[in-house]
């Protein structure tokens, strides 16, 4: 069994940012700056094509900060870790990753404020080995 490309991101992201990195949601007690990865889908090839066995994880990511140029200089750092990334990681061979996309994501307002949480989205696709 190999080990999962989940590692690898959520491991990236709080070593190139200090940003803590929660699988699909965020606890409510989470402070800001926070990221929120999970997997979007896997694509596999049939196995009699080359690629086989290296299926292709598209991850988006959610990036939450109550700064709106401090998201954008930590999205920065994330691109700049994670984009074009290949290697090994607590098991997993990872052969390709790339930036997808980055955008602005949809403010999330807090209870109480008139300033909201900043949203910055990152999508990557990363290609691993099975």
């Amino acid at each position: 069994m190999s080990g999962y490309p989940e590692i690898w991101l959520r491991d990236s992201i709080t070593e190139a940012t200090g940003v803590q990195a929660y699988p699909v949601m965020a606890p409510e007690t989470a402070a800001t700056p926070y990221v929120v990865y999970s997997r979007g889908g896997t694509e596999r090839e049939q196995a009699t094509h080359p690629l086989a066995g290296a299926p292709l994880a598209a991850f988006e990511l959610f990036l939450v900060t109550d700064s709106y140029m401090g998201g954008k200089e930590i999205a920065e750092q994330i691109r700049l870790a994670c984009n074009n990334f290949a290697g090994e990681y607590a098991g997993c061979k990872i052969t390709s990753v790339i930036l997808l996309n980055q955008q602005d994501g949809s403010p999330e307002e807090k209870d109480g404020e008139t300033t909201p949480n900043y949203v910055q989205e990152l999508s990557f696709a990363v290609r691993y080995e099975e």
